[in-house]
């Protein structure tokens, strides 16, 4: 049985060009990967999203509440077991994240608190971190060094 080349084998095989522009993306993407702005600012994008999950759900009274808990809770295991990486509001004060709960507390859960730790983390650390991740995302996207 004779097997057929697939279209991306032919184009690659009859078309060293396209092999070419192959090689130069891959080395991008890599350097990508590599950069700590990338990586920093993919963090900061994963958290913002996280937390403006977590500020949504907040506003349903009851189910929100238990979500905004744990991401408080969660900010305690990450300062105890070491790992940072778990806490979603690392520039939000512990002293900060518990305090806003006591507005949900006095407004029996009708207020959702968990959009205060939100924009706070997002205006002291992400908002840098996501621009410098697109800088530096630019920077190797029109590097002209390896073509």
């Amino acid at each position: 049985m004779e097997k057929f080349p697939s279209s991306s084998q032919e184009n690659t095989e009859s078309n060293p060009e396209n092999r070419f522009e192959d090689i130069v993306i891959e080395s991008k993407l890599k350097r990508m990967f590599q950069s700590a702005e990338v990586r920093d600012g993919a963090a900061a994008l994963f958290r913002t999203l996280a937390n403006t999950g977590i500020s949504l759900a907040d506003t349903i009274p009851a189910v929100g509440d238990a979500v905004s808990w744990a991401a408080d809770a969660w900010k305690y295991v990450a300062f105890f077991t070491g790992k940072k990486r778990i806490d979603l509001t690392p520039a939000v004060s512990k002293t900060e994240a518990i305090a806003t709960e006591g507005l949900e507390f006095i407004s029996m859960g009708v207020m959702p608190s968990h959009w205060y730790e939100t924009v706070q983390q997002f205006r002291r650390e992400d908002k840098e971190k996501l621009v410098e991740a697109f800088k530096e995302f630019k920077r190797i996207i029109q590097d002209k060094k390896y073509e």
